[in-house]
């Protein structure tokens, strides 16, 4: 009897013992998310980052999106011809005829201009030139500055009426003209039209100019041959 009683109260004693001892060696069950106010540690931890991957995920979009090309974008818009700081590159020829002796002179040149306020158009030329004159008919290298005016336009940009005027020199091969010499100045004066060709900016050009080949007496008076001529020329006009 005593020792049943001393079993049953040693096992009593040791009861409690192991069960202050089995929450440190037993595992906690995995949290499970409920919106009770106990688990607010664990609830406001998971949103957050969740939301922290969705900010990175959406950065990473933006910054794709400002790299990468879209393919269905529009293509960029033609220059409006004729306003200020519109670019265009111009190649043509011409002909011309002198008034007062049996020459005929023939041109061909590109251009570089830029319209420095509306309807205000600056050019600067290169041109090659062949003289067929009395004498002996020779080549030459010619380089212009222009200034033109488109003093009427439509109110499309379709046509434009102007005016210009500019100078040049010229280097020819032989004398031009025939008794002359071979560096001369070129002014002239004229007027012209252009006109749309399509919906990319390409244009024509055509025009008529009094042309003017002199040395401007730097070799005296009596060397200083000077011919006049009317020309007639024509181009096309590209957006540059």
């Amino acid at each position: 009897m005593k020792t049943t009683l001393a079993a049953t109260a040693a096992l009593a004693l040791t009861l409690p013992a192991l069960a202050q001892a089995e929450p440190a060696t037993t595992p906690a069950p995995s949290p499970t998310p409920t919106h009770g106010a106990g688990d607010a540690s664990f609830t406001v931890t998971q949103p957050a980052l969740t939301l922290s991957l969705q900010d990175g995920a959406e950065a990473q979009a933006a910054r794709d999106e400002k790299t990468t090309p879209d393919p269905g974008a529009a293509p960029k818009a033609p220059q409006v011809f004729g306003s200020a700081g519109s670019t265009w590159l111009t190649f043509g020829g011409g002909v011309s005829f002198a008034f007062e002796e049996s020459a005929t002179d023939y041109n061909v040149f590109a251009a570089y201009s830029i319209f420095l306020v509306d309807r205000v158009e600056f050019s600067v030329e290169l041109g090659g030139w062949y003289f067929d004159q009395e004498g002996t008919d020779t080549g030459g290298i010619n380089g212009s500055m222009i200034f033109r005016w488109h003093f009427w336009m439509s109110q499309d940009h379709d046509w434009s009426v102007y005016a210009d005027v500019g100078i040049g020199l010229l280097g020819a091969f032989d004398e031009v003209p025939d008794g002359g010499t071979s560096f001369n100045f070129t002014p002239r004066a004229g007027a012209g039209f252009t006109r749309a060709l399509d919906d990319h900016g390409t244009r024509l050009m055509a025009g008529v100019r009094w042309a003017h080949i002199s040395n401007g007496r730097i070799n005296s008076d009596a060397n200083n041959p000077s011919r006049d001529s009317i020309m007639f020329y024509a181009g096309v006009m590209l957006p540059f």
